[in-house]
């Protein structure tokens, strides 16, 4: 996870002031929970005052293997589910009941996607 300036490697895009761009968000994410996500966690930063970290001007995709300090983001539905089950602001956001429901679901979602033979497993496994 980092951010830059006009540069389209990094998570979040800062091209002028006033100006950002989250560079995570694409068709696969509900929108409405992205945005209001966004929302929640800008507003806690204001609040809170927290600060964004050192903004990187270089090209990440040359050079982001230098950077091994910068948190990675999950890799997985479930590795997600995980964070967003500690992640106590979203929680927040989300509420208790839309909170179960979303994770309910998504958890549900996982379990089927495991339950699936893929054509690697059957030519890694049993060699068809």
């Amino acid at each position: 996870m980092s951010y830059g300036g006009n540069n389209r490697t990094h998570m979040i895009r800062i091209p002028e002031g006033g100006r950002f761009e989250c560079r995570l968000i694409d068709g696969s994410v509900n929108l409405y929970l992205a945005q209001a996500g966004l929302l929640a966690a800008g507003l806690d930063g204001i609040t809170e005052h927290r600060q964004a970290g050192k903004r990187i001007d270089t090209n990440m995709f040359v050079h982001g293997s230098e950077f091994t300090d910068l948190p990675i983001l999950p890799t997985s539905l479930l590795e997600a589910l995980h964070s967003l089950e500690h992640d106590e602001l979203l929680m927040a956001t989300l509420g208790e009941q839309a909170a179960k429901t979303y994770l309910d679901f998504k958890f549900q979602e996982w379990d089927e996607h495991n339950a699936e033979i893929t054509n690697w497993e059957l030519q890694q496994y049993v060699n068809c």
